[in-house]
């Protein structure tokens, strides 16, 4: 019985992460041990021991994905208005070192104060830039895009028409512009841009 236990598949183990990653609590292996009823398991050590703080060469990597991806987007559809908005929700993660679903939580006049905020260090700064001008063109035109003409929700971050929005959809995308041109021991997963290590990294720039 315990032999079976341990027995867990990497799509168990990246379950479970992305379950813990997405409720707010600290990723660790005993965490993943306990979601999971395991004692221990090979595939888990193997899986947690990757490297999970990114550096801010690789952010500016991230970015530049995002652009290549929106240029390339159609601009009439809903498919360029998500990525504008989950580009946004990113970068303001990383600014305020939080997960992005404190993000998809934040009211219009959270996300105002905090690209209001100026920062002397010129890293975090242009990120900030990028942020406001992203903002803009969401309050401007790309939320009433993805409401597409209906009622949205009270919350200023929507989905595609103008649900509440989920944290994991822009894990996924995150997930897969990291797919390639990335160090293979790097976490595919948006938390290594919001981590305080990466952060600490990043302020010492």
């Amino acid at each position: 019985n315990l032999t079976l236990r341990t027995r867990v598949t990497n799509e168990a183990i990246a379950f479970a992460i992305a379950e813990i990653e997405q409720n707010g609590r600290p990723l660790s292996k005993m965490e993943v041990r306990r979601f999971l009823g395991i004692s221990e398991a090979s595939g888990l050590n193997a899986i947690m021991s990757k490297r999970r703080h990114a550096t801010f060469d690789e952010l500016n990597l991230l970015c530049s994905r995002f652009e290549r991806a929106l240029t390339s987007a159609p601009e009439a559809r809903a498919e360029r208005a998500t990525l504008m908005r989950d580009y946004l929700i990113v970068l303001i993660a990383v600014l305020k070192r939080v997960q992005v679903e404190q993000v998809c939580r934040m009211s219009h006049e959270d996300v105002t104060t905090t690209l209001a905020s100026y920062n002397s260090l010129s890293t975090l700064d242009e990120l900030r830039g990028r942020a406001l001008s992203l903002h803009q063109d969401y309050e401007r035109v790309t939320r009433d895009a993805l409401a597409a003409g209906r009622g949205a929700v009270d919350l200023w971050f929507i989905s595609r028409f103008g649900g509440k929005l989920e944290g994991h959809s822009i894990r996924a995308r995150v997930a897969a512009l990291m797919r390639h041109e990335f160090p293979k021991d790097l976490w595919r997963s948006v938390d290594v841009f919001t981590a305080t290590a990466f952060n600490d990294l990043v302020d010492r720039r």
